[in-house]
């Protein structure tokens, strides 16, 4: 009777897991089609790569990043090969911030 019962437990525990990793499938593809619809990623540059070609950054592991480009073709490439642009928007913000007043003499 006891391992009916372990047999039943294992069986609830197997079905919970597999739900879970399917509400985590959906929720992974709803989220990447969301990037991919908004397609606000960082432009960098290769190397090793043209000037003509467009790329953007998804997202860096530790040892590769995820690169796309305009047509969302995925490639995985090495962070020592890759150079890193600034958006103009965020050199607009840092400069807001970073200037001070200078005190006023009277």
């Amino acid at each position: 009777m006891a391992k009916f019962f372990f047999s039943v437990f294992l069986l609830i525990l197997l079905l919970i897991s597999l739900l879970l990793l399917a509400h985590t499938d959906k929720g992974a593809k709803k989220n990447t089609q969301n990037a991919l619809n908004t397609f606000d990623f960082k432009p960098i540059k290769l190397k090793n790569g043209t000037d003509s070609e467009k790329l953007y950054l998804i997202k860096c592991g530790s040892a590769l990043c995820a690169i796309i480009d305009k047509d969302k073709n995925v490639i995985l490439e090495d962070s020592k090969n890759i150079i890193f642009t600034v958006k103009a928007e965020n050199l607009a913000e840092k400069d807001t911030t970073t200037k001070t007043e200078k005190p006023s003499t009277n």
